[in-house]
């Protein structure tokens, strides 16, 4: 039997397929899309989703649970989220509490955007 594959650079994949393939298709499709296994797992784990609404409300409810050492791995592990870290800490200065929260939203905006771009 071959081994269930979903290529994160094909075009969009529908909700209803990436509700349908196995965890690990579907952990391989957002593996690219946010650094945090945390995110990554839970994404997985609470399908189905159903719709790209019900997928980005996910999405932004675990970015918001992310720990500390999940935002920064996210960001040690993606340029575009350490761009924005930087941003951030340039922003709010030396107040790791405002850096936190502003971190979560620029994360959650990052990969809304990467999961429109990837689900239909």
């Amino acid at each position: 039997m071959s081994e269930e594959r979903v290529d994160p650079d094909d075009a969009r994949l529908d909700v209803a397929a990436f509700d349908a393939v196995s965890a690990p298709a579907a952990l391989e499709l957002v593996r690219p899309l946010c650094a945090s296994p945390a995110w990554m797992d839970a994404m997985v784990a609470r399908r189905p989703h159903g719709t790209i609404d019900r997928v980005l409300a996910t999405s932004d409810a675990v970015v918001a649970t992310l720990s500390a050492p999940q935002l920064s791995l996210a960001a040690a592990n993606d340029a575009q989220v350490a761009d924005a870290r930087s941003a951030v800490v340039a922003r709010v200065g030396d107040d790791r509490a405002a850096q936190q929260l502003a971190l979560r939203d620029e994360l959650a905006a990052i990969v809304r955007t990467r999961l429109q771009r990837t689900l239909a």
